[in-house]
């Protein structure tokens, strides 16, 4: 899995392509960057999230 500065990392590639997409007028492909860039940071937040939550659920099982 990967980890969140990978992720953070994929997301700056991924919208730095979409910045070229859009110099280059290429509309359909801007627009196809652009979600990619918004599931990465979905998963970005989510893996965040249970980052967050783990250490708590991992410290009930063990009581």
């Amino acid at each position: 899995m990967a980890t969140v500065d990978q992720l953070n990392l994929l997301r700056r590639s991924v919208d730095d392509a979409r910045e070229l997409a859009i110099k280059l007028d290429m509309t359909m492909t801007a627009y196809i960057l652009a979600m990619a860039c918004l599931e990465i940071a979905e998963s970005i937040d989510d893996k965040m999230s249970r980052e967050v939550c783990a250490p708590n659920s991992e410290h009930e099982s063990d009581e």
